[in-house]
């Protein structure tokens, strides 16, 4: 199966309100298609302006503690 590697920027403590870059990378490989979850919940179908998806990468705007879980 294929290598993945999950990148969290920036990779210093982030703090409460600010933002947050999760990319995984798979390589070899192009045409995967991307789910995020937190949880056992898709993160996209949650009724948030905070979220956003750009095929490998999931931006957080204005983390929060529970984001941590």
């Amino acid at each position: 199966s294929p290598a993945s590697r999950l990148t969290v920027t920036p990779d210093s403590p982030v703090f409460t309100g600010e933002t947050v870059n999760l990319k995984c990378v798979i390589e070899s490989y192009s045409d995967w298609r991307y789910e995020w979850y937190k949880g056992t919940d898709s993160v996209m179908s949650q009724t948030s302006d905070r979220y956003a998806l750009n095929r490998d990468t999931l931006t957080i705007r204005g983390v929060t503690e529970s984001d941590q879980d």
